[in-house]
């Protein structure tokens, strides 16, 4: 008992020196910074601070492919024990399609599946006890996103573009 409990001591005093070490670290631009943490690449990784908050942490993963955009990111979590937020030690990745489908396959997911999500999530919450103004601004917003980029890929099929690297 008292081994497992010394390891456990280890573990959280090396995270908080990995995110004193994360924290010292120059800001690049405004929501982005390189980053050093065990597990994950320096040189292709970086966090993204933007939506920061004190439970979870977002660090895209891979390098960046065509266009300039990552494909792969981790949301990494802190989990809760009787109440007591422990260590990031929980994570989800999420997967962008990267390159044509018609060569590459169904590889990952679209920017306009996570704007489904989160209008989904928001219009459920307008439905029910946490209706507010502010969960109403961001619906619009984020539908607003979503219907630019629905226009965007109709706009690409016109074309004959959609599927390419092409503008």
């Amino acid at each position: 008992m008292a081994r497992k409990l010394l390891i456990s001591l280890a573990i959280i005093m090396e995270v908080v020196h990995i995110a004193q070490i994360v924290d010292n670290i120059e800001i690049t631009n405004e929501y982005r910074r390189p980053i050093k943490e065990k597990g994950i690449s320096m040189k292709t990784s970086r966090e993204i601070t933007l939506a920061k908050n004190k439970y979870t942490r977002i660090f895209a993963i891979d390098e960046r492919g065509p266009g300039n955009g990552n494909h792969s990111y981790t949301i990494r979590y802190r989990a809760s024990y009787n109440g007591e937020l422990r260590h990031y030690d929980e994570q989800q990745v999420i997967r962008f399609q990267r390159g044509p489908i018609h060569i590459e396959g169904v590889n990952g997911i679209q920017n306009e599946d996570l704007l489904a999500i989160v209008v989904d999530r928001l219009l459920s919450f307008q439905e029910g006890d946490y209706a507010c103004k502010e969960n109403e601004k961001a619906l619009l917003s984020t539908t607003e996103a979503l219907r630019v980029l629905q226009e965007r890929t109709a706009d690409r099929v016109e074309r004959g573009v959609e599927g390419t690297n092409e503008n």
